[in-house]
């Protein structure tokens, strides 16, 4: 399967911060989460390196850099930016002026190519007010536009706390004593299984047969004596 080509998620990057934490080389991450060694490389050195990368912040700095970048395309071009704008005040949506520009470059009408995405984010980086003042009103009225994304499915790990979380001291493997755990929960939550590994002997506690989903989320795994 060729690996994936859209932006990393948080999810992704989540994968990533826990393959470090097991100590994984860039290509297992990499094949974990279905994308290029390289792209994994970059990610974890533009966000801190292996030891100080941390999922969360990386997802926001990514987030704010698209943002700057596609305000910064509208507004870097004349032609463009008075193009979206006498668009807009015809009424149309940036999906329309979008597919427009994309028809009219085919037909070698214009080199102006722009995304509906480009344009929700120019349009939402304006003033408040601005857009009123332009004579420019969304056919939606709002202020904000809806995120948009993959859609969160399956059981809430109750009280779940990120990896980003451990103590300092964890991170290394060198003090005993120091346990990962890992949830796995089943469609609609029914069944579940359960893993404990101390980080630096890598014992492992598993369990899955006999207990709910509710159980392990709220308690330890049972049968694990350790």
């Amino acid at each position: 399967m060729a690996p994936k080509r859209e932006p990393l998620t948080l999810e992704d990057r989540e994968d990533i911060s826990r393959g470090l934490a097991k100590g994984l080389d860039n290509k297992d991450i990499a094949a974990s989460i279905g994308r290029d060694e390289s792209v994994v490389s970059r990610e974890i050195g533009r966000h801190g390196g292996r030891e100080a990368y941390r999922a969360w912040k990386a997802d926001t700095a990514a987030r704010e850099s698209r943002k700057r970048d596609k305000e910064r395309k509208i507004d870097a071009g004349p032609e463009l930016r008075e193009r979206v704008t006498a668009d807009l005040k015809k009424g149309w949506s940036p999906e329309e002026i979008s597919g427009r520009l994309v028809y009219e470059r085919r037909r070698g009408e214009t080199d102006m190519s722009v995304s509906p995405e480009t344009i929700y984010a120019w349009i939402y980086a304006q003033p408040k007010g601005e857009l009123a003042r332009a004579g420019i009103v969304l056919r939606t009225g709002r202020e904000q536009r809806k995120p948009r994304g993959r859609k969160k499915t399956g059981a809430k790990i109750v009280g779940m706390r990120s990896i980003d979380d451990r103590p300092a001291e964890a991170g290394g493997r060198q003090v005993p004593g120091h346990w990962e755990g890992d949830l796995i929960i089943g469609k609609g939550g029914k069944s579940a299984m359960g893993t404990l590994v101390e980080r630096v002997s890598r014992y492992l506690c598993p369990n899955a047969s006999g207990f709910k989903a509710k159980r392990l989320r709220t308690g330890p795994v049972p049968g694990c004596t350790v």
